[in-house]
């Protein structure tokens, strides 16, 4: 298991959540 440490972390997660916004912008609007 890799240690990350948090400030990464928190790093990745907004990345993540900001590409599945992205996506779902993309997705619904018409």
């Amino acid at each position: 298991m890799n240690f990350f440490p948090e400030k990464e972390v928190v790093e990745e997660v907004q990345k993540g959540l900001a590409a599945n916004h992205r996506l779902e912008g993309y997705r619904y609007c018409p």
